[in-house]
């Protein structure tokens, strides 16, 4: 890999380290460099084997493969095939991540990780986003957006309301909705639906391990 006027090997062996120094040298001979040995340094990673903790991991999954799978989340819901495929999505980077077969249980990968679904992850922004709305005033344009009634096509599929979305979102909880948006505080709403949200996950992935006959482990946060 190079970088300016510098290069980084890569390798697993010692052996496979030295070939690319010595392309580098021919490199340079080739076209006159001199090469500054007093900064060049070998860098030895995992060298005792040990596995990196899972919160680098679990960092790694919630960063860079989520955020893009649950982007406008609070906004759109797709249909059962668009669904499954960014579960199947994120699933194969976190296998990936954790260096396990692709036929590793996806409960077990979301035990071993930490993390929700993505499902959870877009439900939990609506709700999020529906509470924002409530607290704003009527004449704001996102409020009227919100609660705007769609006018419906004399042909073909019907759209959506975003309100109905949500509606059906709250239907998955045994709890009072109208109680939920008077909670004081967005922060205080967010803790109160994590729990929820926690309960729902649990639930999910006790119907997970009865399907696939497995012991998940470890507790999802």
């Amino acid at each position: 890999m190079l970088f300016g006027y510098g290069f980084v090997g890569v390798s697993d062996t010692p052996e496979g380290l030295q070939m690319q120094t010595d392309a580098a040298k021919e490199f340079s001979d080739k076209w006159r460099l001199s090469a500054n040995v007093k900064k060049s340094v070998v860098m030895v990673c995992n060298e005792n084997r040990e596995e990196p903790r899972k919160r680098p991991k679990h960092e790694q999954t919630e960063s860079v493969i989520v955020p893009p799978l649950e982007y406008a989340g609070e906004v759109w819901e797709g249909n059962k095939k668009v669904v499954k495929e960014l579960e199947a999505a994120q699933m194969k980077a976190a296998k990936v991540i954790l260096g396990c077969s692709k036929r590793t249980s996806n409960a077990a990968v979301r035990a071993e990780l930490g993390i929700q679904s993505l499902r959870s992850g877009r439900d939990a922004r609506k709700l999020t986003w529906q509470y924002r709305m409530c607290g704003m005033g009527e004449e704001r344009l996102p409020r009227i957006a919100w609660e705007a009634k769609w006018a419906n096509n004399k042909r073909g599929r019907q759209p959506t309301e975003c309100v109905k979305v949500v509606g059906d979102v709250w239907k998955g909880f045994e709890i009072d909705e109208d109680n939920a948006l008077d909670t004081e505080g967005l922060k205080g709403f967010k803790e109160n639906m994590s729990v929820a949200f926690a309960e729902r996950e649990q639930n999910l992935r006790k119907e997970t391990k009865d399907k696939e006959g497995i012991e998940v482990y470890g507790m999802l946060k």
